[in-house]
């Protein structure tokens, strides 16, 4: 699994690549939280479309337990494949049940980008 990033009109861009292995996952995590904490910006799209395979509902419960929930002034727009949409729909539903209501998930790039910019 890979992690690149940019920045594009004051919105730090992370693009997640390659296949999903779920013994990486705290590693790339925490490199995505240093990026983060890099930018010093508070607006971020996660890019998952050319992530393969994806973790089970039970590693998703079991991984937040285990790691801590993304900073909630960070405002952030994932963009799922549409395949996903159930998937992408379970994530934002849990994470909003967490408390943290600044993530919201999209199935378009522009979109998402869009989001960010109100």
């Amino acid at each position: 699994m890979n992690l690149t990033w940019s920045v594009q009109d004051d919105i730090l861009i992370v693009n997640f690549s390659g296949m999903l292995i779920e013994k990486e996952i705290r590693d790339i995590l925490e490199e995505y939280r240093e990026a983060v904490r890099i930018s010093g910006l508070k607006k971020v799209l996660v890019d998952t479309r050319d992530l393969k395979g994806r973790l089970s509902i039970i590693e998703v419960y079991l991984h937040t337990r285990s790691f801590p929930l993304p900073d909630h002034s960070i405002k952030t727009a994932v963009v799922e494949q549409e395949e996903n949409k159930r998937y992408a729909e379970f994530q934002e539903l849990f994470l909003k049940n967490k408390g943290h209501i600044s993530t919201q998930f999209f199935f378009d790039f522009d979109e998402a980008m869009a989001w960010l910019k109100e």
